[in-house]
């Protein structure tokens, strides 16, 4: 017969094993160029270059930043899709004023190719703009469009399709790029040990109530 304390550090021990396997940090980067790498562009833009970090833990927080190159014509606004249910309470310690809603084709983003939900970071003001934030959204494949105050601008050329579900890696896919996503991010590594021992106290006591019962 199997030996129930046995039984019992085998789940611990796995379990322990899985709450060090969430500690530990993760990094994805990535970039896209246009007119022909990735990125649409019209006017004078081009070439343009877009390239993103994505720096996690397993703590709650991810931290996001976006680098916008452009040859000439300084960068006006650049939105950023996320989740559908991705509020300013999911974002800080970014820079500049941002607007979070739903975002159009028309007078104020021409040629967009579709509407976006999402953070609109409502200033530039250079050719070489940079937009980051802290989140506790871990990362997933959306779309970005940006533009310039006289007619120039840019976006991922996969805007328009389906966005891929595929976990987050480095470079792009499908040309995405790594946006917010709904989920929060894992536990903290020290919440998760307790929760485990509370766990293994609770099938302690199991073990120990049928053992009484079987004298």
């Amino acid at each position: 017969m199997k030996n129930p304390a046995i039984s019992l550090v085998a789940v611990v021990v796995v379990c322990l094993s899985a709450g060090a396997a969430l500690a530990g940090d993760y990094t994805y980067s990535g970039s896209l160029y246009g007119p022909s790498g990735g990125l649409d562009v019209t006017g004078e833009w081009g070439p343009v270059n877009l390239s993103w970090t994505v720096t996690g833990d397993a703590g709650g927080a991810w931290h996001y930043a976006y680098t916008l190159n452009t040859t000439k014509k300084a960068v006006s606004h650049f939105l950023l899709e996320a989740s559908s249910t991705f509020t300013s309470g999911n974002i800080w310690a970014f820079t500049g004023p941002i607007e979070i809603e739903t975002w159009d084709p028309g007078p104020g983003n021409p040629e967009m190719p579709d509407s976006l939900y999402g953070i609109k970071f409502d200033w530039g003001g250079s050719t070489n703009v940079t937009y980051s934030f802290d989140s506790n959204r871990v990362p997933m494949w959306g779309d970005f469009y940006a533009k310039d105050g006289t007619g120039n601008y840019v976006w991922n050329s996969g805007f328009a399709d389906t966005d891929p579900v595929d976990p987050p890696t480095n470079g792009s896919l499908r040309d995405h790029i790594l946006v917010p996503d709904t989920i929060t991010d894992v536990p903290e590594p020290g919440s998760l040990v307790l929760g485990l021992m509370a766990l293994g106290a609770s099938l302690g006591g199991v073990i120990r109530r049928r053992r009484a019962a079987k004298r």
